[in-house]
């Protein structure tokens, strides 16, 4: 089933996105919510609006605000690691664009997973984390490409970088056609 998450956990999560920026002064945050800021059936943590409404960053292009109704590939294309909540897809998809992706569970909201060898890859804390984009940005400085793990691989596709589209609708067009073709070969 999919997961509740919590206020502690939004807070958590975007207090610790603020610390990145902090610690990361050339990193870019691109921010793409899932609802739109206007909800009223949607609250979002304060730490998520001091970040969108902090002037410095947002005048020197270091927060980037993608609107919730955009494609969500947009942000993913602008990203060299994306860190995401708990098993959710935009993290899948990073990997699928061969980019790093990042479970992250400041606040130990899920128990036990199936995603237990990802290892630095679904982070608990803030120091984990910022490991991770450590290593991250010192393999990128070196022109090393991201390695999809093993764990993760049956769940991102069997070509990486196709455009998973593109896939779905020939697979359905397969599947159709070949459908339409046996029902044809019956009835004769």
């Amino acid at each position: 089933g999919s997961l509740y998450i919590t206020a502690e956990y939004h807070n958590a999560f975007w207090t610790d996105m603020k610390r990145l920026l902090r610690d990361f002064p050339d990193a870019v945050l691109v921010v793409k919510p899932k609802r739109s800021l206007q909800s009223r059936h949607h609250a979002f943590s304060p730490a998520f609006f001091e970040i969108l409404e902090n002037k410095e960053w947002s005048s020197s292009g270091r927060v980037e605000l993608i609107e919730d109704d955009a494609d969500p590939y947009l942000a993913l294309a602008k990203t060299d690691l994306a860190i995401g909540m708990p098993l959710t897809s935009p993290i899948f998809a990073t990997w699928h664009f061969k980019r790093i992706g990042v479970f992250y569970d400041p606040v130990n909201l899920v128990g036990s997973h199936l995603y237990g060898g990802l290892g630095q890859y679904f982070c608990r804390n803030y120091n984990a984390l910022k490991a991770v984009l450590e290593e991250a940005r010192q393999k990128k400085l070196h022109g090393a490409v991201p390695e999809i793990p093993p764990e993760m691989a049956a769940y991102i596709s069997p070509s990486p970088m196709e455009n998973p589209q593109v896939v779905f609708l020939n697979d359905l067009s397969n599947w159709t056609l070949g459908g339409l073709k046996m029902a044809r070969q019956a009835a004769t």
